[in-house]
């Protein structure tokens, strides 16, 4: 072989030894940053009711002219798994209330036929409030997730509820940790942060982390105005405050860096002004669904996935089941908000239920 020819040969696997590398260390790279974003959900048919769940008609007889949120979370009940639904302010003409508790059987199949828990035949408080501005005006649920058969639920502690007639004036709160015991009475916790921080309105989803057990929380920070944050509690201690992690960004492998202190947290979702929100694993598309209204923008909801639960996330799709104004929304009732992802048999079925 002619010297020339032997050359040409090095030079072309040399060339391609580099480039095999330099593709092999991209795709390394790449993967560790999670750069893999999944496409948007696609809504192939307009949100359709269901049914009513509250009303003076369904609910009166129990003291619920009406109430909102109903966060529907997985329980089981002497094994039996059930959905709970958490409410949040309740209008009522006997005993007007800060929040209720239904249930119903999993899976639902239409309409759920809710049983409530109740006091002498009227809806139970879960936990009270002082009812007083300017220490807890109310403490509707935000979030719930069970964990060896305990309930823990994330509640949002308003402090003072916006004036509607006062356009300078907003709605102060802070998260705070219940515990649901044997006896079904509900606790509060010594978990809690400070009024509008990172975590007000918080939404728990169960999952592993390093092969570990922990409780990943979707949350936003001043109510209605504010990015999504991220952090996680090893599953064994919820109630210990200290062990709560906050999401601060990436290494330059892609893997998640997490600090000690709440106000290191950085956003999964930025550009977004949002309140209530609802999250959810989906063990079929293996993504995260987030679920929430962002008050930036007019419009109804909006649901985004990821593979990780730092994301990165997909661009939203937009859902507003109010739009144009179906036959069943009454002129009494107010706006859109929530909603609250029902966590289904979502192994193969691609349908969405939610509350709100």
């Amino acid at each position: 072989m002619e010297v020339w020819m032997r050359k040409i040969l090095i030079f072309v696997l040399v060339l391609t030894l580099i480039l095999s590398l330099a593709v092999y260390v991209f795709i390394r790279k790449n993967m560790g940053h999670g750069v893999s974003v999944p496409d948007p959900v696609r809504i192939r048919v307009k949100s359709q009711l269901v049914c009513r769940m509250v009303g003076s008609e369904l609910t009166g007889d129990i003291g619920i002219v009406g109430t909102d949120l109903g966060i529907p979370v997985l329980v089981h009940v002497n094994g039996s798994p059930k959905i709970f639904f958490l409410f949040g302010d309740v209008v009522s003409k006997q005993k007007p209330g800060a929040n209720a508790m239904a249930y119903a059987n999993y899976p639902i199949n239409g309409c759920p036929d809710l049983g409530w828990f109740m006091d002498d035949g009227m809806y139970r408080e879960m936990w009270g409030s002082l009812r007083k501005d300017g220490v807890d005006a109310s403490t509707p649920p935000a979030g719930a997730v069970e964990i060896d058969g305990v309930l823990y639920v994330y509640g949002f502690r308003v402090t003072h509820w916006k004036k509607r007639l006062q356009p300078n004036d907003v709605t102060h709160g802070y998260g705070v940790l219940f515990k649901r015991l044997g006896n079904g009475e509900f606790v509060e916790t010594n978990v809690s942060w400070p009024i509008d921080s990172k975590f007000v309105n918080i939404a728990p989803v169960s999952g592993k982390l390093n092969g570990k057990n922990v409780v990943f929380l979707f949350s936003s920070g001043k109510y209605r105005d504010s990015p999504i944050y991220l952090a996680y509690v090893p599953a064994d201690k919820m109630e210990d405050l200290s062990s709560y992690r906050y999401f601060i960004g990436l290494d330059d492998r892609g893997n998640p860096l997490w600090s000690n202190r709440w106000n290191d947290a950085k956003p999964i979702i930025n550009k977004v002004k949002v309140g209530e929100l609802s999250a959810i694993y989906h063990p079929y598309l293996k993504q995260y669904l987030l679920m929430f209204k962002d008050y930036s923008v007019n419009g109804g909801l909006q649901i985004r996935v990821a593979y990780n639960p730092w994301g990165p996330y997909s661009k939203p799709t937009k859902l507003n089941p109010l739009s144009p104004k179906p036959s069943w929304l009454k002129p009494s009732w107010g706006g859109l908000y929530g909603g609250y992802i029902v966590p289904q048999d979502l192994m193969e079925k691609m349908d969405i239920h939610y509350t709100m």
